[in-house]
C-alpha cells in the first residue's frame, strides 16, 4: 500500500488533461522532470507488489481497499458496453467504426464514474480513464494508452485513495487487460505500431515487466524455473491463469499465426538469453522506459494535468496547436502535427538491438564474419569425417515429407473405399496420454524439467549401453518423458526415453578407435585451453568421453516385456523403405504427441535438442526422434530417428539418418531460416542413411 499523502480534496484544480508534448526537446525536459521520476518509482512499485504472486481473479480480490473494488466494478460496466454497441458489417479488415461509439459511450459515463473515486478532481481523472482504451480517430491502441491506465492509477494513488499496490497489479491492471484484449478483438483494432510493441506484442508491454516480477523470489520461481519456460506451451496454458507474462504470451498464439519465432522474435530470444526472471524484469522495466516514456513518438501523447503536471515550459504556439489539432495551420515551426504512429519508421526501437541495450547480452552471428578463413570451431573436426562426407549419399526423399507435422493440403486425398476403411478402426485413448488399436498399446509421459534430486539418483543407479549420464547434463532435462510402444502379442517394448537419450552422448569408439560423430571444439577453446589455478595447476575441463554438444546417437530402447531369456530384439538391415505414400494420405490422426527429452543452450553459443513427435493413424503409426544441434557460426547437424509400422505387417521399420555440415557451406537466402530445426533440416546434406526391420515374432517364439 502507499504511505499517507495529503488528501486529493485538498489540491487546487480540475481541469481535463492535455498534451504538452510538442518536440523532441520536451522529451528531454520530461526525462529530468519530477513526474517522470515519480511515474517511474510508481510502476516499479507496483512491480514490487507483484513479485512472487499470483494474479487475483476479478471476483477473488479479497482485500480492504474500496478503490481497488470500485475499479473492478467499473472495469466490469466498461466491457458491458460493448454488447451495446456490437460491431458494424463492413469490408474494411481492420477499424471496426463501432469502436467509436463504444468510446464515445465511456467517455460520456466517465466524469460520473470518476466521481465515486474523488470529485474535486473527477475530469482529470476521467481523462486518464477513456484515453486508457485507444484513439477514436485512428481505431488503435498501443502502450501509450496502456500507460494512461497506469497514470490513472499513479493520479489515485497520489490522492492517497488507491492504497493497496498489490491489488491495483494484480487484480485491476489484469481485468484492464481482458478489457483490452476484447476491445482489441471485437472492432478489430489496429496496433499503434508496425511490428506492435517492439516485437513482444501487438499492444502491450507492462503486462510482461509485471509478470515477470510475479516469477521473482523463492514464491514465483517455483511456478516456473526460468524464462525459457515461455517456450514450454504447455506450462504457458497452465499459468496463463495466475500469470500476466504466461498470459500474455498465451494471447499472442490466440491471435497470431505462424512459427512463434517468426512473429515474437525478440520474445523467443528473451527466452533464450536471459538466464533469470530478476534479470528479465530490470530489463523489461529498463525497455519500458527506453522505448516507451522517453520515446517521442509516443510520448507526444501522454496527457498532462494537476495531479501529473508538466514542469517546462511552451510558447502560445505550441500550446494552440496541441489543444487544437484540427487546425495544424497553428502549429510552431519544427512541430510534429502528423501522428508518428502512422509511420512505420518510428515503430522499431532506435536504441540499437534491445537486448545488448537493455539486457546486455550481445547476438553471436549466426555464420562467422566474411574473410576469418576456415571456421575456427572445425579446427578439431574429425579428420576421417571430411572422407565421410565426400562418400555419403543425399537423400532427397528426406525432405518435408518425412517431417511429422507436414500440411495435408499437399496430401492425396484418400479414395472412398479407403477413407471407410480407417474410420471403422476400434481403438481406446487412454486418457490423453495414449492409445490402444490393433494389439498395440501407444503410450506418452510429458511431464516438468527434472529436479536436483532425481539427477543425482539417474548419475547412481541409470545405465544404458554400459553408460551412465554422469557428465555435465543438459540445463533442461526432462527425465521422465517417454514415448512407448508395447506389442501385446510378441512382447515387444519400444521405448523413446529422455535418460537413455542423454546416455548416447557418450563417445563409442570402433575398432579403429573412430568416433561414432564428428568432434569439434567451440571457437573459444583453445584460449580457455592450459589456463591454471591459483595454485598454478592446469585446469583440465575438456572431457573426452562425452559430447559437449550433447549430440546423442540414441535410435530408441528396444527389449522384450517381462524377463524374457530371448536376449535383445534384433535390428537387420532392410531393403524395405518406409511408407511416405501412407503417411501423406488424409487420414484422422487418432492421436498425436510431442514431447522434448532434453534441451540446452550450449553456454549460448547455439542450441542442442532432443525431441519426439508420434502420430497415430488408422492404418499405421509413425514416429520421430531428432537430435538436433545448432552451433552459431559454426556447426549444424540433425541425427534423426523415424519408426514405422503398418498395422497388419509382421515388422517394424526404423531409419536412422545423420544430416551436418558447417554453417559457411550453407547457403541460404535468409539466415533466420537456420534457427528453426524443420526449415533447416531439409537443407542439410545427408552423411549417413539406414533403415532396419524389427521382426514381430509371435508369442514364445524367438526372436
Amino acid at each position: 500500500g502507499g504511505g499517507q499523502r495529503p488528501r486529493g480534496r485538498s489540491m487546487a484544480g480540475d481541469e481535463p488533461p492535455r498534451k504538452r508534448i510538442a518536440r523532441p526537446m520536451h522529451v528531454d525536459a520530461w526525462r529530468e522532470s519530477p513526474t517522470m521520476r515519480e511515474l517511474e518509482a510508481f510502476v516499479a512499485g507496483l512491480g514490487e507488489a507483484a513479485e512472487g504472486s499470483k494474479t487475483v481473479a476479478a471476483g477473488s480480490y479479497a482485500g480492504s481497499c474500496e478503490a481497488v473494488r470500485a475499479a473492478l466494478e467499473l472495469l466490469e460496466r466498461t466491457e458491458g458496453l460493448i454488447d451495446a454497441h456490437p460491431p458494424h458489417r463492413q469490408s474494411a479488415r481492420f477499424g471496426n467504426v463501432a469502436y467509436r461509439g463504444w468510446l464515445d459511450a465511456v467517455r460520456e459515463a466517465s466524469e460520473a464514474e470518476m466521481a465515486q473515486f474523488d470529485d474535486q478532481h473527477k475530469q482529470e481523472l476521467a481523462g486518464y480513464w477513456w484515453n486508457s482504451f485507444g484513439n477514436r480517430t485512428r481505431i488503435d491502441y498501443g502502450t501509450g494508452h496502456e500507460t494512461s491506465f497506469v497514470v490513472w492509477l499513479f493520479a489515485l494513488h497520489k490522492l492517497d485513495v488507491l492504497q493497496d499496490l498489490a491489488g491495483a497489479v494484480l487484480a485491476v491492471f489484469p481485468r484492464y487487460l481482458d478489457v483490452c484484449h476484447r476491445v482489441q478483438s471485437v472492432y478489430r483494432l489496429e496496433p499503434a505500431g508496425s511490428h506492435g510493441v517492439w516485437s513482444l506484442d501487438d499492444f502491450h508491454i507492462l503486462p510482461f515487466v509485471f509478470g515477470a516480477s510475479q516469477f521473482c523470489g523463492s514464491k514465483g520461481s517455483g511456478m516456473a524455473a526460468s524464462p525459457k519456460s515461455l517456450r514450454r506451451g504447455e506450462l504457458v496454458e497452465a499459468l496463463a491463469g495466475s500469470n500476466m507474462l504466461m498470459r500474455s504470451v498465451q494471447r499472442i498464439s490466440e491471435v497470431k499465426t505462424g512459427p512463434f519465432q517468426e512473429h515474437s522474435p525478440l520474445l523467443c530470444d528473451l527466452a533464450a538469453k536471459v538466464k533469470s526472471w530478476k534479470d528479465l524484469y530490470r530489463g523489461l522495466l529498463k525497455m519500458y522506459e527506453g522505448e516507451v516514456l522517453l520515446k517521442f513518438p509516443v510520448a507526444q501523447h501522454f496527457l498532462f494535468g494537476p495531479l501529473f503536471p508538466h514542469t517546462w515550459e511552451l510558447s502560445a504556439a505550441e500550446i494552440e496547436a496541441l489543444d487544437h489539432p484540427e487546425n495544424p495551420s497553428g502549429a510552431a515551426d519544427g512541430m510534429v502535427t502528423k501522428s508518428p504512429f502512422a509511420m512505420a519508421a518510428a515503430r522499431a526501437p532506435t536504441s540499437g538491438d534491445p537486448l545488448a541495450t537493455y539486457f546486455g547480452i550481445t547476438r553471436r552471428p549466426l555464420f562467422a564474419q566474411a574473410g576469418s578463413g576456415a571456421h575456427p570451431g572445425l579446427a578439431g573436426l574429425h579428420s576421417g569425417f571430411g572422407a565421410a562426407q565426400g562418400a555419403a549419399l543425399r537423400h532427397t526423399g528426406a525432405g518435408p515429407a518425412h517431417a511429422l507435422g507436414a500440411s495435408s493440403s499437399s496430401s492425396s486425398p484418400a479414395t472412398g473405399q479407403e477413407a471407410a476403411t480407417t474410420t471403422k478402426v476400434p481403438h481406446e485413448l487412454l486418457q490423453g496420454k495414449g492409445i490402444k488399436l490393433q494389439g498395440w498399446k501407444i503410450t506418452t509421459n510429458k511431464t516438468r524439467i527434472s529436479s536436483e534430486a532425481e539427477l543425482d539418483e539417474a548419475k547412481e543407479s541409470h545405465r544404458f549401453r554400459g553408460h551412465a549420464p554422469d557428465f555435465p547434463l543438459p540445463e533442461m532435462l526432462f527425465g521422465q518423458n517417454f514415448c512407448r510402444f508395447e506389442h501385446a502379442a510378441s512382447g515387444l517394448v519400444i521405448d523413446l526415453n529422455a535418460l537413455d537419450a542423454v546416455c548416447c552422448c557418450k563417445i563409442e569408439h570402433d575398432a579403429n578407435g573412430e568416433p561414432d560423430r564428428a568432434m569439434f571444439k567451440l571457437p573459444m577453446a583453445d584460449k580457455w585451453a592450459n589456463r591454471k589455478d591459483v595454485n598454478g595447476t592446469e585446469i583440465k575441463e575438456w572431457r573426452e568421453d562425452y559430447d559437449w554438444t550433447l549430440t546423442s546417437t540414441y535410435n530408441g530402447t528396444f527389449k522384450w516385456a517381462g524377463k524374457s531369456e530371448r536376449g535383445a530384439p534384433e535390428l537387420r538391415a532392410t531393403d524395405k523403405k518406409i511408407n511416405y505414400e501412407l503417411l501423406k494420405r488424409r487420414d484422422p490422426i487418432l492421436f498425436y504427441e510431442s514431447l522434448d527429452l532434453y534441451e540446452d543452450d550450449l553456454f549460448d553459443f547455439g542450441e542442442s535438442k532432443f525431441s519426439v513427435k508420434l502420430r497415430v493413424m488408422p492404418l499405421c503409426f509413425f514416429a520421430l526422434a531428432r537430435c538436433w544441434l545448432r552451433v552459431d557460426g559454426t556447426y549444424m547437424r540433425s541425427f534423426d530417428t523415424r519408426i514405422f509400422h503398418e498395422f497388419g505387417t509382421s515388422q517394424v521399420l526404423v531409419e536412422v539418418s545423420k544430416k551436418e555440415c558447417p554453417i559457411s557451406d550453407l547457403r541460404v537466402s535468409d539466415p533466420r531460416l537456420l534457427m528453426d530445426a524443420d526449415k533447416a533440416e531439409p537443407l542439410l546434406p545427408s552423411t549417413s542413411l539406414q533403415t532396419f526391420e524389427l521382426a514381430l515374432p509371435a508369442s514364445g517364439s524367438s526372436a
